[in-house]
């Protein structure tokens, strides 16, 4: 990708990290009817953010897809529930990870509302919960030991 979100090419997903190279993100924020948001803790195997609290879910474009093609089918096959997103504005960073994965992302914001029970994949995340956020522990949202970094 390039500072306009145009693809200049394509590479595996571990090595567009070790080079550091630009690509698109999409994380996906999912509340129910009580505006309550879907957070998951990431199982410690994960290489990006194990054990840290991240969103619902997210991803990334595959060569040739768009943003809105990749993430729609996201909700129904990790989490098995149907969500229609909507498409906040785009924006651009990075951060070290760990594990020499750092984190060069083109984001696109996706927000959605789903109904009913929401399982998790047990291979990505290892405990989820439905809250209002300002109900967490302030330390839960400001410690970078707790959350993950998108």
């Amino acid at each position: 990708m390039d500072e306009k979100d145009q693809p200049g090419g394509s590479i595996g997903k571990t090595n567009g990290h070790r080079c550091r190279l630009l690509h698109r993100a999409f994380p996906i924020l999912l509340r129910d009817g009580r505006g309550a948001m879907r957070l998951q803790r990431r199982q410690l195997t994960q290489p990006h953010s194990g054990g840290l609290w991240t969103n619902a879910t997210h991803g990334g474009a595959r060569p040739g897809e768009s943003a809105l093609t990749g993430v729609t089918p996201r909700p129904k096959k990790e989490l098995g529930i149907g969500a229609q997103l909507t498409e906040g504005r785009g924006f651009r960073y990075g951060a070290d990870v760990g594990l020499g994965l750092p984190e060069s992302n083109y984001v696109h914001l996706f927000q959605g509302y789903f109904a009913g029970d929401a399982p998790s994949d047990p291979a990505e995340y290892d405990w989820a919960v439905i809250t209002i956020v300002h109900r967490l522990p302030i330390d839960a949202l400001e410690s970078k030991r707790m959350k993950g970094i998108w």
